[in-house]
């Protein structure tokens, strides 16, 4: 039981430090694009058209894009619970809700198999993001 929680927490961290390298990386090597913008103090609101929309593969990054964008961001999962991410293939809504985010983020590795869509062109978000 403590092997799988010291299992868990290590997983947790790495794909901490994995997004967090991703996103540094990217600014550092395309300072001119941004991910995701941060709204200024002065035009933060309630609203939801201030919220970058961002859709996430899978529960655990769904829960780790979460830890970080907070209530700054508008946040949806493709892969159902109780459904393995490598066998699901999105439904036409969740692929219109890919194309209008602002952010998708992935696993990769071929964990998402109909993420080959994306590299053919067939589903295009604004930017994804693969760990």
């Amino acid at each position: 039981m403590i092997q799988k929680t010291i299992t868990r927490i290590a997983i947790f961290l790495f794909l901490i430090v994995a997004v967090l390298a991703s996103v540094a990386a990217i600014s550092y090597f395309n300072p001119a694009k941004t991910i995701v913008k941060a709204p200024s103090p002065n035009s933060v609101s309630n609203s939801k058209d201030t919220k970058q929309k961002v859709i996430a593969s899978f529960y655990p990054l769904e829960f780790l894009v979460k830890e970080i964008g907070g209530n700054t961001i508008e946040l949806k999962n493709i892969t159902p619970a109780g459904i393995e991410p490598h066998e699901y293939e999105p439904t036409q809504l969740q692929i219109i809700n890919i194309q209008n985010s602002d952010l998708l983020v992935l696993n990769g590795a071929g964990l998402e198999s109909w993420a080959t869509k994306i590299e053919q062109g067939t589903i295009k978000p604004k930017y994804t993001l693969e760990l």
